[in-house]
């Protein structure tokens, strides 16, 4: 947003930065990692620990509306450090990213799956699970720029 619309809409102007694939999302790639041992309990935040029993006791096959409730939190889940979907990666690509807008006063919105989570100085200030099935990740940045 430039400078005079943002005047009009009295809002600070931002760039906005968005990056969308339509692989198999977030939600998916990471409980196919807890599913084969890539990502094990005490990789996760111990806030988001529970996570990992969640998915290893119960059938989601059969509970969708459980499987799509727990979507932010597998977002939440993906910008720790380390958590990563396969083998070959590092795991750090969404921490980073989260690290930089916040070094910019910059948000990082997230929609993956059926979840959407808002970040703010690394800390989540927006959720929800009240989207349809999402291809793929969205990924957008919004830092301000004067």
């Amino acid at each position: 947003i430039d400078n005079k619309l943002a005047a009009r809409l009295g809002i600070d102007p931002i760039l906005r930065i968005a990056i969308a694939d339509n692989g198999r999302g977030i939600p998916r790639v990471l409980r196919q990692a807890i599913d084969e041992g890539i990502i094990a309990q005490q990789d996760v935040p111990a806030d988001e620990a529970s996570l990992i029993n969640y998915f290893t006791s119960r059938d989601l096959s059969v509970d969708t509306a459980a499987l799509h409730a727990e979507d932010k939190a597998m977002i939440r889940v993906a910008i720790e450090p380390g958590i990563r979907g396969t083998l070959t990666t590092r795991g750090l690509g969404l921490h980073y990213l989260l690290r930089y807008a916040t070094s910019m006063s910059g948000t990082v919105s997230i929609r993956s799956g059926h979840g959407e989570v808002t970040f703010r100085d690394g800390v989540p200030i927006s959720q929800s699970n009240d989207f349809g099935q999402a291809l793929g990740t969205l990924i957008v940045v919004d830092v301000p720029i004067a």
